[in-house]
């Protein structure tokens, strides 16, 4: 009976962290008290058994996976999607690095379902194709994810023996990366922008994130379209020379003429012209200057608005994403945004692949890189 209640214990507060909900959201589904849950976790009783089931459908598991020793792990795979890329890394047990992998995207909302199923499956036979499946916790977080795809991506998991399977949103991954066990900030930052407050206990606590036909501040596709904004004002004369126009016609390879229609369906093209914005801003454009300074107050907004719903001395404020390789442009953008919200704080960038992140969602504690 004790091996039993800590088998179910354990189990039971795994399944309850890896979905996010606190003691009081599981007592408050099952209508036990709190009281009861902790109990249960602490291995002093086991509930009862007609309530099992019910445990179990929450839970997402089945009733002998809560009652079942956990299976022997001795690897872990973590995979990351973006909407450019897809990144997969293996490890043993002890967090040595055997195998990566990058592939093509396989955001489900970029190129359907089908052939996410089948790039993906290709992908996890070429990285541990060797490997027994039924050894390897795997976690996976994808950019598109929750739009689609989620129920049927675990089907996939879980019918090729992977022995735990997770899967999340890709920003879970980068939050993992570049918080880890502390409190605070997390601002996604890349072809769409999102903030994340990471309190001591889940849930996190979004802001944002929307999508880009929300206008989501200090995203690629925001700072693109702002770009192109700005210099169709131009040509009309409503607005003031800017050198983004000759930028934005190099990286399109235009040089005369008006731009062109296919401008307004293509969203990675419009990302792309992100780099206009950096690039005029270092040759002293001032409409620039205002697109960065203008999006840096309103991502500050955001971010100001998770700090409040952390309640700390120091809010500690991690940056990720792709247009964080301008970090030496951003953060004092973003750093003079803040200023008149009167609160202390530290921004960092997080530097580590969002694969990692993935790969401590799957369990393992650290990786160790030759």
């Amino acid at each position: 009976m004790d091996n039993l209640c800590k088998t179910f214990a354990k189990n039971l507060k795994t399944r309850r962290l890896s979905l996010g909900y606190t003691q009081k959201d599981l007592a408050d589904q099952i209508n036990y008290s709190t009281k009861a849950i902790s109990k249960w976790e602490a291995a002093h009783a086991l509930p009862p058994t007609s309530l099992l089931p019910t445990l179990a459908k929450i839970l997402q598991a089945s009733v002998d996976e809560l009652l079942s020793p956990p299976p022997v792990i001795k690897y872990y795979l973590g995979i990351a999607g973006y909407d450019e890329q897809c990144d997969l890394l293996l490890c043993d047990i002890e967090g040595n690095v055997l195998k990566s992998l990058t592939v093509e995207t396989l955001n489900p909302t970029l190129i359907g379902l089908d052939k996410m199923t089948k790039r993906l499956t290709d992908a996890l036979f070429r990285i541990a194709g060797d490997l027994r499946f039924g050894e390897i916790s795997v976690s996976v977080g994808i950019d598109g994810i929750y739009r689609f795809g989620k129920s049927e991506l675990k089907m996939l998991l879980h019918g090729l023996g992977f022995t735990t399977v997770r899967v999340l949103s890709n920003s879970r991954n980068s939050i993992e990366a570049a918080l880890g066990d502390s409190v605070g900030v997390f601002v996604n930052l890349g072809y769409g922008s999102i903030v994340f407050a990471k309190p001591p206990e889940p849930p996190f606590l979004r802001i944002g994130g929307y999508g880009y036909l929300f206008d989501e501040p200090f995203s690629a596709f925001t700072l693109g379209k702002d770009a192109v904004r700005a210099v169709f004002l131009s040509q009309d004369g409503i607005g003031e020379p800017t050198r983004l126009e000759k930028l934005i016609r190099e990286k399109m390879n235009i040089f005369e003429g008006s731009l062109p229609p296919v401008l307004f369906s293509d969203r990675m093209l419009i990302c792309r012209l992100a780099e206009a914005v950096f690039s005029a801003y270092a040759e002293g454009d001032r409409i620039a200057e205002r697109i960065l300074r203008k999006n840096a107050e309103d991502i500050a907004v955001m971010i100001n608005a998770a700090a409040n719903k952390l309640k700390t001395d120091v809010t500690k404020i991690v940056l990720c994403g792709s247009l964080c390789k301008h970090r030496d442009v951003m953060i004092p953008f973003i750093t003079q945004a803040l200023t008149p919200y009167g609160m202390r704080f530290e921004i960092t960038v997080c530097d580590t692949p969002a694969a990692e992140g993935a790969l401590m969602l799957a369990g393992l504690k650290k990786t160790k890189r030759a």
